[in-house]
């Protein structure tokens, strides 16, 4: 009898996951609040439900007895899927590590009791918490909404003056009402991909994580592997990893931890229990030869494999990712977008892989508020970390947007 498998959403972003399960031969049942959502085509089944309706996407979920739910790159349809899979019995994760993965003040209480390094941080209600923190704490302070994704409502706050508005538009974002406070520790960010399978923790890749300073701190314009540590910093990072990873209790899925190298060793930032967005899944897979998504699938349907097994793509030694936003191009912000060229020329440099663009013919140029606001991917491979900076740099200089 063929498996059933729910994705929830079914947009640009799932929608190769969707593809994916149908080629594996699954029938793919998927939910979206937007009945044009590109996947809801694709599917076998399509609901209009939003990815963050438990008791909606759960009714689908029993009345077709689906073995199997998931979601990637949607961070609210996280604790959705940990629903689905504790009311029905399914493999996956609890609603347990769905709240630690997302919620970030429960986050932060998991890694305390796991004894998991993190920078200093309160979770809290008042603003009044805000300024007690910022007295006990040396700035700068990070603010931002205690469930929020996609770096909305977060700010880098270096003086006390600028404090509240910080403070009320992370409150803003958070659907819980709540703010985390951290105390703004320097060096490198990593990112990391890694599949769990039954407490296993294996490491698909660690990729530097560079971003935007303010008044867009946090939002991450470049990936690039390998990171620039040292053996001993990368496997006090592994140490991170696992720690994290075990904190929230996940047992079957996608790990991606964000962990900052600072001078007094590396400290979690956050982690999350899905397949992330920004291309680090194909960063992931170049470096790994495993795909995450279908790792995800298989997992969500309890098959049986290794992980070993699924690497089927070349392995390469470096990659990375160029996002570009209006930053590289502050000139034509707010302008409508006649066209773009030079996309086939960047495709014939040799080591660029993929050159994806997301805005079209009409659409207006964005102003850089969050990661949406990223219109714009490059991916390249290469020898060295080097190679991969000057391809990525080449590709960026012909592509042509005219409005």
């Amino acid at each position: 009898m063929t498996k059933k498998i729910l994705i929830i959403g079914a947009g640009v972003e799932q929608a190769p996951a969707i593809q994916m399960a149908k080629d594996l031969g699954y029938h793919v049942l998927t939910s979206d609040y937007n009945p044009d959502a590109p996947g809801m085509r694709i599917a076998d089944q399509s609901f209009v439900i939003s990815t963050d309706d438990k008791e909606g996407n759960l009714e689908v979920a029993i009345q077709n007895q689906i073995n199997g739910v998931m979601t990637l790159c949607s961070e609210t349809a996280v604790p959705v899927v940990g629903y689905i899979c504790e009311k029905m019995g399914l493999k996956g994760f609890s609603e347990d590590t769905a709240l630690k993965s997302t919620n970030k003040g429960s986050m932060r209480i998991a890694m305390e009791e796991n004894r998991v390094p993190m920078p200093a941080r309160a979770h809290i209600d008042l603003f009044s918490e805000a300024e007690e923190f910022t007295s006990e704490h040396s700035g700068p302070w990070v603010l931002k909404p205690s469930d929020s994704s996609g770096q909305r409502g977060t700010n880098l706050v270096s003086e006390r003056s600028k404090l509240l508005e910080s403070f009320e538009e992370a409150k803003e974002y958070s659907t819980d009402d709540k703010v985390l406070i951290d105390q703004f520790v320097g060096g490198q960010e990593i990112n990391v991909c890694a599949v769990v399978k039954n407490g296993e923790v294996h490491v698909l890749s660690l990729a530097d994580r560079n971003t935007l300073p303010s008044p867009y701190f946090g939002i991450a314009i470049n990936h690039i592997a390998p990171p620039a540590l040292s053996t001993e910093e990368i496997d006090q990072v592994l140490e991170v990893v696992e720690g994290s990873i075990k904190a929230i209790g996940l047992e079957n899925g996608i790990a991606y931890p964000q962990i900052i190298v600072s001078k007094d060793g590396p400290k979690l930032i956050e982690i999350a229990a899905r397949i992330p967005g920004g291309y680090n899944r194909e960063m992931a897979m170049n470096l790994s030869g495993v795909d995450m998504i279908k790792a995800q699938i298989l997992l969500a349907l309890d098959e049986d494999f290794s992980v070993q097994e699924l690497v089927e793509s070349p392995k390469h030694k470096s990659s990375g990712v160029k996002l570009l936003t209006s930053v590289d191009y502050p000139e034509l912000v707010g302008a409508t977008l006649k066209q773009i060229e030079g996309k086939e020329k960047v495709l014939a440099i040799p080591g660029v892989q993929a050159c994806h663009f997301h805005i079209q013919t009409g659409d207006v140029i964005p102003h850089l508020e969050n990661s949406v606001g990223r219109f714009m991917a490059i991916i390249a491979v290469g020898e060295s970390k080097e190679e991969v900076q000057n391809i990525l740099l080449k590709a960026k200089e012909v592509i042509k947007i005219i409005c």
